[in-house]
């Protein structure tokens, strides 16, 4: 799969193990390259559900068309398709078969202000 950022900043922080390891500290970081590789090593979106170890879900709410899969405690790797537009199935939702690209957005807590 091909991997964007959002930013110039977060494609810094994700290329460098330095960088990890100063912000999430060095079990975090180790365990951020090894899923940054998962995704890398696959052909498209729907090849990461067959990954059932790493939890990966389509969010909802203000986090509509993202998606999280497990880093380390409650804690995310948050990323969008990288198509525009995305590719849709005839009912209208994500065709997951076709998202051949992502773009990473953050490591997050996604149950986070959940209640706000």
């Amino acid at each position: 799969m091909e991997i964007l950022f959002e930013n110039d900043k977060s494609q810094k922080l994700f290329s460098s193990k330095t960088a990890l390891r100063k912000k999430f500290g060095e079990a975090h970081a180790v365990v951020i390259q090894r899923r940054m590789k998962q995704l890398l090593a696959l052909s498209r979106l729907s090849d990461l559900f067959t990954l059932k170890h790493l939890r990966p879900h389509e969010l909802s709410g203000r986090r509509k068309g993202q998606f999280s899969i497990n880093t380390k405690d409650q804690f995310r790797l948050l990323f969008s398709p990288g198509h525009n537009p995305v590719p849709a199935k005839e009912d209208g939702g994500m065709d997951w078969t076709k998202i051949t690209k992502i773009v990473i957005l953050e490591i997050g807590d996604t149950h986070e202000h959940q209640n706000r």
